[in-house]
């Protein structure tokens, strides 16, 4: 089953790039309780606690400095049954329609995992000379987490767990890590959810990837638009 997406255009904000935390919350001392090695703490975050803006995105307009600021597509995905070409059309679409809406800059923002987030960076790496001929910049935003620290300042050992060679990570990682490109914002969000495969699943089959899922459902609340591609 496929759903049109239908992008909406909020009002132009500045966005965050893919770069170093600074202020009060990179050193440690924000409200939020970020630290460069905890980016993803637990609670609200507070304004200093942002990528710094790179290029473009410093302003919050195009890279001619004038028109909507750059227009932020969040791809979420399954590891495995995402093809490659559900991915590669719906990020078609989607930047066609923010193209019409007038922006210029568009980007790609995703959980740097296997499968559709994959497939979302390949389209970048192959279609971003294509655009930027037709004068569209086309960036991409990977968000790759942080399993070596725990993600939350009330996780202890016991909540870690151990890999085969015994080093340990925090499971739960890769949540916060969604929550927090959810809480960074978007125009959009692109959500492809195939069945979940795990043999320990205690949820009532059949049902989609639990990641995926939580995610979709998170950009929902949060006001995200958002379109689902189901297997």
């Amino acid at each position: 089953m496929r759903d049109t997406p239908t992008p909406t255009s909020p009002a132009a904000t500045p966005r965050p790039g893919p770069s170093r935390l600074h202020g009060p919350c990179g050193a440690g001392t924000g409200p939020c309780g970020a630290t460069p090695t905890r980016p993803y703490a637990v609670g609200p975050l507070c304004r200093a606690h942002q990528p710094e803006p790179q290029g473009a995105e410093r302003n919050g307009t195009n890279r001619n400095g004038t028109g909507p600021a750059p227009y932020r597509i969040l791809v979420t995905g399954s590891r495995a049954g995402v093809p490659s070409a559900a991915v590669w059309d719906y990020l078609d679409e989607t930047i066609h329609q923010a193209r019409q809406a007038g922006h210029t800059t568009i980007t790609v923002v995703h959980g740097d995992a296997e499968g559709a987030d994959t497939h979302a960076a390949e389209y970048c790496e192959d279609q971003a000379g294509w655009y930027d001929n037709t004068g569209i910049a086309l960036h991409v935003e990977p968000h790759r987490p942080n399993w070596a620290v725990c993600s939350t300042p009330k996780c202890t050992p016991a909540h870690r767990r151990t890999r085969k060679d015994g080093t340990t990570f925090c499971p739960a990682a890769a949540l916060h890590r969604d929550s927090h490109m959810v809480a960074l914002g978007a125009h959009h969000c692109l959500a492809f959810i195939a069945p979940c495969v795990k043999p320990a699943c205690r949820r009532p089959q059949p049902h989609g990837s639990h990641g995926a899922s939580y995610t979709a459902d998170l950009a929902e609340k949060a006001g995200i638009s958002t379109g689902r591609w189901t297997a």
